[in-house]
C-alpha cells in the first residue's frame, strides 16, 4: 500500500509540477506573436546557498533580414558575462551579474535609396555598433534552503559608438525562489522595474524555472534580470550530449550617436522572437559547450528622435539565427 501511495504522490507532484510550468511554457512558445510584450526570464534559478562562478562567452548571427520598407541587414551578437552567487552565512547570501555585448549591424543600402539624406529611414544604415554593458548586483535572505527572498539592482548602458546623452537605464526587481521535490523542481517569482531612455518606467512580471521532469527531459528559463530570455526544453538519453529547442524574445533599446544624420543622440530599439534548436555537449563538469540554430520571427526595428518621439517603424521578415556559446563553471 505505501508503495501505491508513493506512486500516487509522485504522480500529484509532478501535475502540480506541470500546472506551474505550463503557462512559462506557453508565454514562452507563444512570444513570437507577442514580441511586445514585457517579461523577463532567468537563468536556473539556483539561489544564494553555495558559492559558484560561472563565465559565458557567447557568438550568434542574425542574417538575411528583409525590411519591409526597404534595404535588410545582418547582425552579430557576441559577448561574455560573468555571474557570481552564495552565502554570506546561514541567512544572508550576495551574487553579482556583469556583463558587455557587442551588436554590430550592417545595413544593406538600396540601389536608389528614396529617403533623403537627413530623413529617418532604414533604406540606409541608421545606427552600426552598438555596445552594452550590464551590472545587477544581487541579494538574498535564506529562509530556508527551499525558500528564499531575492533582489536585483539591474543597471545598463546601452549605446552607439559616438553618443554624447547618456544611455543609462537601471531599477530593481524583487522576487521569491521556491525549491520543490528534492531540489527536482525550482522556480522564481516576481517583478520588477526598469527605466526607459526617452520614456516612462516598466514594469515586468519576471519569471525563473528549473525543472527536471524525469531522467531525460528538463525544462528551464534562460535570461538574466533584463526584460527577454528564453524559455528551452533539454532532452537526451546521454549526460553529456543533449538535444535543445527554445523561444522567447529578445528587447533592446540604445542611444545612438551624436554624428548620424538618422537621429542624432536619438534611440533606436531592436525586438524579435528567436526561436532555436540546437545542441548541448557537456565537455566537462566544468566546461559545457552549445550550439544553436534557427529563425527569427516578429522582428521590429524603430528610431526615436532626442526626446523619444517615434520617428520610424519597421518590421522585418523572418531571419535566420546561428551561434555557439561556452559556459565555464568554477
Amino acid at each position: 500500500m505505501e508503495i501505491f501511495d508513493t506512486a500516487r504522490s509522485n504522480r500529484r507532484g509532478r501535475v502540480a509540477y506541470l500546472a506551474g510550468a505550463l503557462p512559462v511554457l506557453a508565454l514562452a512558445l507563444l512570444s513570437p506573436l507577442t514580441a511586445s510584450a514585457q517579461v523577463a526570464f532567468l537563468d536556473p534559478p539556483r539561489g544564494h546557498l553555495e558559492r559558484t562562478h560561472e563565465i559565458d562567452l557567447y557568438a550568434d548571427g542574425e542574417f538575411g533580414a528583409d525590411i519591409d520598407g526597404g534595404g535588410g541587414f545582418n547582425r552579430l551578437h557576441a559577448g561574455g558575462r560573468y555571474t557570481t552567487d552564495g552565502a554570506l552565512n546561514r541567512n544572508f547570501g550576495l551574487g553579482l551579474h556583469v556583463a558587455y555585448t557587442y551588436d554590430g549591424y550592417r545595413f544593406d543600402e538600396a540601389q536608389s535609396p528614396s529617403c533623403a539624406p537627413d530623413a529617418a529611414c532604414f533604406e540606409v544604415p541608421p545606427w552600426e555598433n552598438i555596445h552594452t554593458t550590464d551590472i545587477a548586483p544581487s541579494a538574498g535572505i535564506i529562509f530556508t534552503p527551499g525558500f528564499q527572498l531575492l533582489a536585483w539592482v539591474p543597471m545598463r548602458f546601452s549605446h552607439e559608438s559616438g553618443r554624447s546623452e547618456s544611455p543609462f537605464t537601471g531599477g530593481v526587481i524583487g522576487a521569491l525562489r521556491i525549491v520543490l521535490d528534492q531540489g527536482r523542481f525550482a522556480t522564481t517569482l516576481g517583478v520588477g522595474y526598469m527605466s526607459e531612455l526617452e520614456a516612462s518606467g516598466r514594469v515586468f512580471p519576471v519569471i525563473g524555472v528549473d525543472w527536471h521532469v524525469g531522467e531525460r527531459w528538463h525544462f528551464v528559463t534562460e535570461g538574466g534580470p533584463y526584460e527577454g530570455g528564453l524559455g528551452t526544453v533539454v532532452f537526451g538519453p546521454a549526460r553529456d550530449v543533449k538535444l535543445r529547442v527554445s523561444a522567447g524574445w529578445e528587447r533592446k533599446r540604445f542611444r545612438l550617436s551624436d554624428a548620424g544624420t538618422r537621429a542624432p543622440n536619438g534611440l533606436g530599439q531592436h525586438v524579435n522572437a528567436p526561436i532555436l534548436a540546437g545542441l548541448d555537449l557537456r565537455l566537462s563538469d566544468a566546461f559545457h559547450l552549445e550550439a544553436h540554430g534557427g529563425i527569427s520571427v516578429a522582428g521590429r526595428l524603430t528610431i526615436f528622435d532626442s526626446d523619444g518621439n517615434r520617428l520610424l517603424e519597421e518590421d522585418y521578415d523572418v531571419a535566420g539565427r546561428a551561434g555557439v556559446s561556452l559556459q565555464i563553471t568554477f
